[in-house]
């Protein structure tokens, strides 16, 4: 016999075909995001030169940064070799000179051979001192230096730093442990940054440089993952990558939150670190806005991350903000689409199999829906209703129903319409989908996820996951912009398929490049299908005049011809939303950790201003601003 239930005050998901055109604070980038100009504006000036380093504060470079020697009568220079060749116009060995032979190089030679100037256009330049450096930042207030001793010049430089007193806008860097230590004891409130080689311990090096009271971290580029930068940032220092000039990979590295960037790459940097910041006004204004806890938005542009930044509150305990996890709801939906179509390919089911055939025979649909395909299932457009009734608890309207919870509850319903006659958004459709789809791989649902989407997809911090309130991987859900109004977890049980992934921004960012991959033929990792990911997001159900329904995925075109792929969603303490161009090959990812009433999707505003920042500045860029 059916048990009585009530039905959920508040349903799991939020798509609408029409509406879419003790707690600290969680920011990756608690200043500005530092460009270090390496050597200077080292490709345009001869590097280590006074028009280098000026050039550098020219273009907007916060950082320069110099390497130093000790001279034959006690001076120090600013020279990267221990030798003159390669830079100057005679070979001298630094530490067996004087200043004044050295002075009388032309620190230019180098740099004018390899750019084939003349004289005219790359003049003669001297070896600067470390003291006309340090004049020179003293006449700019913007300027910064970091020092990296070549020799045993740390004492020398720390007294020259002392002199000037400029030690709060001085840095001393370097990958020789014991010379960051005695710098740091000799200039107590320098900024201390230690160079790490690509195959460096993280933890390890993370741990010595937080009990030696160093800033920062900065790893070689190669070393330069989400996951190394994070495990930085939540050992409580900052972290940084050394020597990055490719645009795309200065890009990713800001995304991935790199709090100093070493470049000789000066203008490009700039201008991507001034682009970071203009996106970074646009997400904290809109949190500020909506009144959110916290505001997560992951941009991707061309098959790369270009942006990702987490402002607010995620909850107590929660480690770094680019690896804690949020809550996606109705985007799994896509998850499970992308599971079908998976299993469809290899054979385990067709996507026109009838519902029917893939759950236990007792399952009690309506006489209606027994021919209900999986691909009805997936596009909504099954007359299955919205949901079953449920229990739930107090604040969960769902309260983990189990099978008998799911099965049962179909005895209570009603087709609204025949299967394939029109579009209705179904939660109940997604658990049942994920049923089938369970029973006909003879694989638990969550576990036949990991194996065939989330492991190949390469999405480490993704998973069907019913959280505990103080589970510290996951962002905390509120009900309100207070972080005292937490909501209570919201437990889907059986319905974890329409609604219980839970992801990184980081993680969901790379769901949307692999799509956007497939559609435009690049390469993907081994055991994936780009025919799959590109088929998933065909319309398998038109809605004139504009939009339609792929497997999981909402089809939207817009007014000037511009397709989104989209998906958005709604969880107790949680709204989420993805929107993909693949026209454009761009995607938005927009996560937050507030529960709003059923209404206008908040997220809705965010990608508004989003995309509007990205009109804005194609436009600049074809403007040549």
């Amino acid at each position: 016999m059916a048990r009585r239930r009530t039905l959920p005050s508040v349903a799991l998901g939020c798509i609408a075909l029409g509406i879419l055109a003790a707690v600290a604070p969680a920011q990756i980038r608690p200043a500005p995001p530092w460009i270090v100009a390496h050597r200077g504006a080292s490709q345009e000036q001869p590097e280590n030169t006074l028009p280098a380093f000026r050039r550098a504060l020219e273009l907007g470079a916060q950082w320069l940064e110099c390497d130093v020697f000790t001279t034959a009568d006690g001076e120090l220079v600013v020279i990267h070799d221990p030798s003159t060749g390669r830079t100057c116009d005679r070979i001298l060995p630094v530490g067996d000179s004087s200043l004044a032979e050295l002075r009388a190089l032309d620190a230019s030679l180098g740099f004018r051979n390899a750019h084939s100037l003349d004289t005219d256009r790359c003049p003669p330049t001297e070896i600067p001192t470390l003291r006309e450096l340090l004049d020179l930042v003293r006449s700019d207030p913007r300027a910064r230096l970091t020092i990296q001793p070549k020799d045993d010049s740390v004492a020398a430089a720390a007294a020259l730093v002392k002199d000037s007193g400029l030690v709060d806008r001085i840095a001393f860097n370097d990958g020789d442990l014991d010379k960051l230590t005695t710098a740091r004891r000799l200039l107590p409130g320098a900024t201390i940054l230690w160079d790490r080689p690509a195959d460096a311990d993280l933890a390890k090096d993370a741990a010595l440089a937080k009990d030696r009271g160093f800033t920062a971290l900065i790893v070689h580029h190669r070393a330069a993952t989400l996951e190394g930068l994070a495990s930085i940032r939540s050992a409580g220092l900052e972290c940084g990558v050394w020597t990055v000039n490719d645009p795309r990979a200065l890009a990713e590295c800001l995304a991935r939150g790199a709090q100093w960037i070493y470049t000789d790459a000066v203008a490009e940097a700039v201008k991507l670190r001034d682009r970071q910041l203009a996106r970074d006004r646009v997400v904290m204004q809109q949190r500020e806005a909506l009144d959110l806890p916290a505001l997560a938005v992951g941009i991707l542009e061309h098959g790369r991350p270009t942006y990702a930044a987490v402002f607010g509150e995620l909850g107590p305990r929660r480690g770094d903000p680019l690896t804690t996890r949020f809550r996606i709801a109705s985007i799994t939906k896509t998850f499970t689409g992308l599971l079908l179509d998976t299993l469809a390919a290899e054979g385990v089911v067709a996507l026109d199999d009838p519902v029917a055939k893939h759950l236990p025979p007792d399952a009690a649909l309506p006489d209606e829906c027994r021919t209900v395909t999986l691909t009805e299932l997936a596009t909504h457009t099954s007359g299955l209703p919205r949901m079953v009734p449920l229990h739930g608890k107090p604040g969960d309207p769902y309260g983990a129903p189990d099978l008998d919870d799911l099965l049962d509850g179909l005895a209570d319903i009603r087709a609204r319409s025949e299967p394939g006659e029109r579009y209705d958004y179904s939660n109940l459709g997604f658990a049942l989908l994920g049923l089938a789809l369970e029973r006909a791989a003879g694989v638990d649902y969550a576990e036949l996820l990991q194996a065939k989407v989330l492991t190949p997809m390469g999405l480490t911090r993704t998973e069907i996951l019913d959280p505990a309130p103080d589970d510290p991987s996951v962002a905390r859900g509120f009900q309100g912009a207070s972080p005292t109004d937490e909501q209570v977890p919201w437990a889907l049980g059986r319905f974890a398929p329409a609604g219980g992934v839970a992801a990184t921004l980081p993680d969901l960012c790379r769901y949307a490049q692999l799509h956007l991959d497939a559609v435009h033929d690049r390469p993907l990792p081994d055991g994936l299908s780009a025919e799959v990911l590109r088929t998933v997001q065909d319309e398998r159900f038109a809605i004139p005049p504009q939009r339609g329904a792929g497997l999981g995925w909402a089809r939207v075109t817009l007014g000037d011809g511009t397709l989104r792929v989209w998906h958005n969603g709604a969880v107790g303490g949680f709204r989420s939303l993805l929107v993909m161009e693949p026209d454009r090959d761009r995607a938005v990812v927009i996560l937050m950790n507030r529960g709003f009433a059923a209404g206008a999707d908040p997220c809705e505003s965010v990608v508004a201003a989003v995309f509007t920042r990205l009109r804005d500045e194609a436009a600049a860029a074809q403007d040549g601003r």
